[in-house]
């Protein structure tokens, strides 16, 4: 085993509230994740779409690891899955050449053009946008923070009533499409594939929404216990900003509501929240209107 590897892992963190271990076997390295309540429902969910994406994948640069045991005892339940030995993407980062960052944000497009290819444009009612705001504004409301989130809210909910319907792929995508949820393969030939999540919308367009979290707003750097260099971080995810993003912007779907679901992926995390650090970054990159922006065509 090598041990930055382990370490770059296990220096990530989250809001789910499932536990994450990293154990030896006879039979090699695995990880578990388990949950209990309504975070094991959650990590069903979680499991089950990563089964179905490391079945559906016919991409040769993209690894999803193998579930390869479930089990349930007293009301927790915990899946094992593959350990695969690719770098976290912040530990990558910190030593990747600009060639090798090119390659990363290829391999990232070809994914996602996988996820568009498969999900055909559709037209779909604005009710599942408004009802996820609601949603976010009632689990926020016992909390000290709704009176800061509230302005937010309700810009977006007055852009989506604007709306009749909105016009988006639908169909495939990873749910949580972060750098945190991506590891590397050191010679940058290969992603893969960590923690999916059901979406509200199974559309390409979030897993984007997802990926300029990062770009635009750096979220990764405060996810991670490891050492970052958060100079370089920034300046990395400027470039992945101009790279990730280009094949998309002539494309109508994205250039009309790519703001809008960054928005909303940034609102979604508020509720999980345990700590002010993290409501700060959410309402900072809400507030952020430059570094939010589409990047030019």
């Amino acid at each position: 085993m090598q041990p930055d590897l382990l370490e770059g892992q296990l220096a990530l963190r989250g809001h789910s509230g499932c536990e994450v271990t990293i154990v030896s076997t006879t039979s090699g390295t695995r990880v578990v994740k388990s949950g209990a309540g309504p975070q094991a429902d959650r990590l069903r969910q979680q499991i089950s779409k990563q089964r179905d994406a490391r079945d559906s994948n016919e991409l040769d640069f993209i690894r999803v690891p193998a579930i390869l045991a479930e089990s349930e005892v007293a009301g927790r339940y915990a899946a094992t899955m593959e350990y695969v030995y690719f770098q976290s993407a912040p530990a990558f980062f910190n030593r990747a050449s600009l060639p090798a960052l090119r390659r990363v944000a290829e391999l990232l497009i070809g994914f996602v053009e996988a996820e568009v290819e498969s999900s055909p444009v559709t037209s779909l009612s604005t009710d599942p946008v408004v009802d996820k705001l609601d949603k976010i504004a009632s689990a926020l409301a016992p909390t000290p923070w709704l009176d800061q989130y509230r302005p937010h809210l309700e810009r977006l909910g007055r852009q989506v009533r604007e709306l009749d319907t909105i016009s988006i792929p639908v169909g495939r995508c990873h749910g949580d499409l972060t750098m945190s949820n991506l590891m590397i393969a050191r010679d940058a030939s290969a992603l893969a594939l960590i923690d999916f999540l059901d979406s509200f919308i199974e559309s390409p367009l979030l897993d984007l929404a997802k990926l300029r979290q990062d770009t635009a707003h750096c979220w990764t750097a405060l996810m991670t216990d490891a050492h970052v260099d958060v100079l370089r971080f920034r300046q990395i995810m400027g470039v992945f900003d101009r790279l990730l993003f280009e094949p998309f912007c002539q494309l109508d779907w994205f250039r009309d509501h790519i703001e809008l679901m960054t928005d909303l992926t940034l609102l979604r995390i508020a509720p999980y929240a345990s700590d002010p650090p993290t409501h700060r970054f959410i309402l900072s990159a809400l507030r952020d209107d430059d570094r939010g922006a589409i990047p030019p065509t």
